[in-house]
């Protein structure tokens, strides 16, 4: 606190030039006097003089770079906006005090944090499995579609203007595969996603996410043949769009693909988000 104290009052002195002297007050109200005596003698000062003072001060990066250091500055002007009349410095406070406000809502927009999750989703996707036939040793691939919710849980890191998410759900109930040879069949999956989204405004956001899937189908194998594709393990991507519904809860639904299949898949959902 000493050497921001310490740099603050080298700011005022250097940037004040030869009327460094005069400006006394704003030094001392920046190392922590905030006193209604010092505030009565800067609102005394030629509103030039004042003028220039806050620009600098406002230019000046150890002042807008650092949120501290930033309120204190917004609180000067706060002050100087009820004990100044001059029509010009009031002008120029004000013009002063919408950009320091702006700037101190983007540093507490900019601070990251973790946020706990948990999900429902509906997914569906392709895949295949691979029918021998023991007496001709013939084989043919079958193609299979896989549809149910899962639900699970997860984290984001991030602010107001990105989220990196990881999640993982577990499909286990109303899962099922519809396939060449029968449908209905009984299907466990386990998914997981890291993705990246932006927000394009308070409500929305768009992103990619790379997920990974593993099924489980309790298939009816035909007498006399083999089946390779009980389980099948699905790497793949999407394009995501999430939609704020209330405070907590955001909708979300993807469009992608998987690179083990060769197939698309799609996937809505509800997160709701601590």
């Amino acid at each position: 606190m000493a050497i921001k104290l310490f740099f603050l009052n080298l700011l005022t002195i250097c940037c004040l030039n030869a009327h460094a002297f005069s400006f006394k007050p704003f030094k001392e109200y920046l190392s922590g006097d905030d006193s209604k005596d010092i505030i009565e003698k800067i609102a005394t000062f030629e509103s030039d003089r004042t003028i220039s003072a806050l620009k600098k001060m406002h230019a000046s990066k150890i002042i807008k770079n650092k949120p501290d250091n930033l309120k204190r500055f917004k609180g000067l002007l706060n002050l100087l906006s009820e004990e100044i009349e001059n029509d010009d410095v009031l002008d120029v406070v004000d013009e002063i005090l919408t950009k320091v406000n702006d700037r101190l809502d983007y540093f507490e927009k900019s601070k990251s944090s973790f946020f706990p999750l948990v999900t429902a989703q509906y997914n569906s996707w392709q895949d295949h499995f691979t029918l021998k036939n023991l007496d001709s040793n013939i084989e043919s691939r079958k193609n299979g579609l896989n549809r149910g919710p899962c639900f699970g849980g997860g984290a984001e890191y991030g602010n107001s203007f990105y989220r990196i998410s990881l999640d993982l759900c577990l499909g286990f109930l109303a899962v099922f595969s519809n396939t060449d040879l029968e449908s209905g069949v009984k299907t466990t999956y386990l998914k997981t996603r890291l993705g990246y989204s932006y927000f394009l405004g308070e409500r929305s956001r768009i992103g990619t996410t790379i997920n990974l899937l593993y099924r489980s189908s309790d298939f009816n194998v035909p007498a006399r043949s083999e089946l390779n594709g009980t389980t099948y393990l699905n790497i793949g991507g999407s394009l995501d769009y999430h939609f704020k519904l209330l405070n907590s809860l955001y909708f979300f639904s993807s469009v992608g693909g998987y690179i083990s299949s060769g197939t698309l898949s799609w996937n809505n959902g509800f997160n709701w988000i601590f």
